[in-house]
């Protein structure tokens, strides 16, 4: 199976879509997001929904930073597509609110989302796909595990979650492997940007993936992202059960107190 097919399986066992639905892309020019807009675009007659594309510069890399913005608006060009850009320093953004730019660049992202979703004014049927893939989900996991969680935080990201800015955000690459996802790239005769970033152990997600997880397959199971990524499933069907027996013992205890007066 590969990553349209997998991509069309989520979405339908998660219900991620609606027909008529508004869905803004997150489109960086990165191998993860022009994967699931290439996907998202050939889907979109079968699904019967309409695609957004966004681009946010966060102003951080430069001459880099421009010629990603100007490859995605050429591809979206050529596609058809008119692509929403938002400009930001997200230095002093960072700066003037003591974060990091990383959790600077991710509120400036989604608060983007949110004005795009506004532009659109169509909040029922609005939605934003965001590219995090089965490799994101395996580190979520193994850094939530390394700082301490509970049930809740072993689940890792869910496939479709509110976000407090007003709309819902849904991961259809969330059974896609970065491997799959490469491949599918390939197949598509796609040449996605590649954030130099990405590969420098400056981040705590960074070293995971470049340093911790490899080692981990080296040492002790060549298959460890599969096993968190079981573990976040397992856990989920856990925390969803567990709800719903609460729920139903806190019914019986209102009906019972309900009885007392009858």
């Amino acid at each position: 199976m590969n990553a349209l097919d997998k991509v069309r399986k989520t979405i339908e066992n998660n219900q991620l879509l609606d027909r008529g639905a508004e869905v803004i892309i997150g489109l960086s020019g990165g191998p993860d997001s022009m994967c699931l807009f290439d996907i998202l675009d050939c889907l979109k007659n079968e699904l019967g929904i309409t695609v957004h594309p966004v681009h946010v510069n966060h102003g951080l890399r430069g001459k880099d930073a421009d010629e990603d913005q100007s490859y995605v608006e050429a591809f979206c060009r050529e596609r058809g597509y008119d692509v929403k850009i938002f400009s930001y320093d997200c230095k002093a953004y960072a700066d003037e609110r003591g974060i990091t730019t990383e959790e600077a660049g991710r509120d400036l992202r989604y608060d983007s989302f949110g004005l795009m979703a506004e532009e659109l004014e169509n909040p029922f049927k609005t939605l934003v796909a965001v590219a995090h893939n089965m490799d994101d989900q395996a580190e979520t996991v193994l850094f939530r595990i390394l700082r301490g969680t509970g049930l809740d935080g072993l689940k890792g990201m869910d496939y479709i979650r509110e976000d407090e800015r007003g709309y819902c955000v849904i991961r259809p690459l969330l059974d896609v492997s970065r491997e799959e996802i490469l491949e599918y790239l390939r197949e598509r005769g796609i040449d996605p940007r590649f954030d130099k970033t990405n590969d420098e152990p400056d981040y705590t997600r960074n070293k995971l993936r470049l340093e911790l997880i490899p080692e981990l397959e080296r040492e002790y199971n060549p298959k460890v992202k599969e096993a968190l990524v079981r573990l976040a499933k397992v856990a989920s069907q856990e925390q969803d059960a567990l709800e719903k027996l609460a729920e139903a013992e806190y019914r019986n205890l209102q009906l019972k107190r309900m009885e007392k007066f009858i």
